[in-house]
C-alpha cells in the first residue's frame, strides 16, 4: 500500500513537471511565432524560423532549469512561480536577441524590446494558470519530518511547526540518537530509537525528509546511519535549513559548531544588485518628491510642537560598520537624558503631527537622502546607533553579520516583528534580518514593499506584530 501511494504521488509530479516543460515550450514558442510573422520579421523563410524557435526553446530551458522552474515546489506556488518565470523570460529573451548569430534577423532594438516584454506578459500568465491547476490537481498533504534529536533545537522546531499551520510540513516522529532515548520534554511526536528511524522512512506514505537537530559531538552511528539514508535517496537536511523555510528567520542560538557553513552571505548576483541599486534611486526621487510636497504645509505645527529643526541628524552603523548621519524628520521635543538606550528606545511622546507622521511612515522619508548617497537601500536591515550596536555585538552571537549589507528604511524584520523592546525582541529581529541577507531577491524587496504599505495603510506602528505564516516559501 506504501509503495502504490508513494508510486501514486511521484508519477503525479513527474506529469506535472511534463506538463509545465511541455507547455512552457508551446506557450512560448506560439507567442513568438505570432509576434514576428504579425512583424514580418522571417518572411517566407520558414525553415529559419523553425530554426531559431529551436533556439529560443533551448535557451529557455536552460534558464529555466537553473532557476529551478520546475521544481514541484515552485510550480504550485501563485506569487513566486509567474515572478521566477518573469525573471527567467527576460533573461532568457535577452541572451536570444542579445547575442550575436542568436535571435535571427531581428535588427531593431526596440522590437527585440517590444518582443521579449509580449513572451513575458504570457509567460506569466500562463505560469499562474499553471500554478492555479497544480494546486487543485494535487492534493496539500502535509510531508513528514523525522526530526534527529530532541535539544532545545528541536523543541524550537516543534513549537514553531505548532503555530503555523499552514507550511506543509509536519513533525512524524523525533529520533532520539542516545541508545537509552529518555526525556521529559513534552513533544507534538512520539521519540523512537535510532534503530527505527530507517523502518520509519520506509514506512511514510510520501518519502520523507530527515532533519539533523544534533550537533557534531554525537556518536558515529547517527552519521553512518543517515549516510546510509541519504545514499538511497533520502533527502538529509540541518535544522537550520527546515527552520528558516517554516518561520523565514535564521535560529541563531541553535546553528551549532558548523555556524561557519550555514551562516547567511548577502547575494554576488550581479544583476539582483544593478536592479536593486535602479530601484533604490527610483523609489529614493519619488520618496523626496513627497516629502517636499507633504513637508512645508505641516512644518509650522511641528516646529511650535517639538521646538527644533525640521529634520534632524543621529548617528548610525551602516554597512561594513561605517558610521554615517541618518537623517529624520523630527517628531519628538528634545529629549531628556536617559540611563541607557533601552529607556530611550520605550520613551514614545510624540507630539500630536508627529505622531501622523510616523503611523504613516512619512517621518522616515527624508532617509530616501541617505537611500541617493548610497548609504541605505529601501529594504534591508534597520541601522541601529553605535551604542546599541557595541552592546548587541557582546551579547548576541552573529549581531555582527548584520552589517553585510546596507541598512534599508524598511526591512524583513520590521513587518514580521517590529519595534524591539527587550533583547529577545533584538535576538527575533536578527533572525529575521539573517534571514533576509541569505534570501535576497527581488522577490523578497517586492514583498517587503508590499507589506510596509500594507502596514502604513492600516496607520499602526509594528511593535510586537509577529506574523505567524510568512509567505517566503523555500529557496527564495
Amino acid at each position: 500500500m506504501r509503495g502504490d501511494a508513494e508510486r501514486d504521488v511521484l508519477t503525479r509530479f513527474s506529469l506535472l513537471q511534463t506538463s509545465a516543460a511541455v507547455g512552457d515550450v508551446l506557450t512560448l514558442v506560439g507567442l513568438y511565432v505570432s509576434v514576428v510573422v504579425g512583424l514580418g520579421v522571417y518572411g517566407s523563410d520558414r525553415l529559419r524560423l523553425v530554426t531559431w524557435c529551436g533556439a529560443l526553446a533551448l535557451v529557455w530551458l536552460a534558464f529555466a532549469s537553473r532557476n529551478g522552474l520546475y521544481h514541484v515546489s515552485l510550480l504550485r506556488e501563485r506569487c513566486r512561480n509567474p515572478y521566477v518565470t518573469a525573471k527567467v523570460t527576460i533573461l532568457a529573451g535577452s541572451v536570444f536577441h542579445l547575442i550575436p548569430l542568436v535571435g535571427g534577423p531581428v535588427d531593431s532594438r526596440i522590437t527585440s524590446a517590444a518582443i521579449v516584454l509580449v513572451l513575458t506578459a504570457g509567460m506569466v500568465v500562463w505560469r499562474f494558470v499553471l500554478s492555479n491547476l497544480a494546486l487543485s490537481a494535487i492534493p496539500d498533504e502535509p510531508a513528514d519530518l523525522l526530526v534527529v534529536g530532541t535539544g532545545a533545537g528541536a523543541q524550537a522546531l516543534d513549537r514553531a511547526l505548532a503555530t503555523r499551520l499552514k507550511t506543509g510540513l509536519r513533525i512524524a516522529a523525533f529520533v532520539e540518537p542516545e541508545p537509552n532515548p529518555s526525556t521529559s520534554v513534552k513533544l507534538s511526536a512520539p521519540v523512537v530509537t535510532l534503530a527505527q528511524l530507517a523502518r520509519l522512512v520506509r514506512r511514510a506514505r510520501r518519502r520523507p525528509r530527515v532533519v539533523l537537530g544534533v550537533g557534531e559531538e554525537s556518536r558515529a552511528q547517527v552519521y553512518e546511519e543517515l549516510t546510509a539514508l541519504a545514499q538511497s535517496g533520502v533527502e538529509v537536511v540541518s535544522l537550520a535549513t527546515v527552520y528558516e523555510e517554516i518561520t523565514g528567520c535564521v535560529p541563531v542560538w541553535h546553528l551549532g559548531n558548523t555556524w561557519w557553513a550555514i551562516l547567511p552571505r548577502p547575494s554576488s548576483d550581479l544583476l539582483y544588485i544593478a536592479l536593486k541599486r535602479g530601484i533604490d534611486i527610483v523609489g529614493a526621487l519619488v520618496g523626496l518628491l513627497v516629502l517636499i510636497v507633504v513637508l512645508p504645509p505641516i512644518a509650522p505645527l511641528l516646529r511650535r510642537e517639538t521646538g527644533g529643526s525640521l529634520v534632524f541628524r543621529q548617528r548610525r552603523v551602516g554597512q561594513d560598520g561605517k558610521v554615517f548621519d541618518l537623517l529624520k524628520v523630527r517628531t519628538l521635543p528634545d529629549l531628556p537624558p536617559f540611563s541607557d538606550h533601552w529607556q530611550r528606545k520605550s520613551y514614545n511622546h510624540a507630539s500630536a503631527v508627529g505622531e501622523l507622521l510616523r503611523s504613516t511612515g512619512l517621518d522616515e522619508l527624508p532617509q530616501c537622502w541617505n537611500v541617493l548617497q548610497g548609504q541605505m537601500s529601501l529594504v534591508g536591515p534597520r541601522p541601529y546607533v553605535p551604542e546599541e550596536v557595541a552592546d548587541f555585538q557582546a551579547r548576541i552571537p552573529f549581531f555582527r553579520s548584520r552589517a553585510q549589507v546596507r541598512p534599508g528604511i524598511t526591512g524583513w524584520a520590521q513587518v514580521n516583528w517590529g519595534y524591539g523592546l527587550s533583547l529577545d525582541d533584538e535576538v527575533e529581529k536578527l533572525q529575521y534580518d539573517l534571514f533576509y541577507i541569505g534570501h535576497q531577491s527581488l522577490y523578497l524587496d517586492l514583498l517587503v514593499i508590499l507589506r510596509t504599505f500594507n502596514l502604513l495603510a492600516r496607520r499602526r506602528r509594528t511593535q510586537g506584530l509577529v506574523v505567524a505564516d510568512p509567505l517566503v516559501p523555500s529557496g527564495v
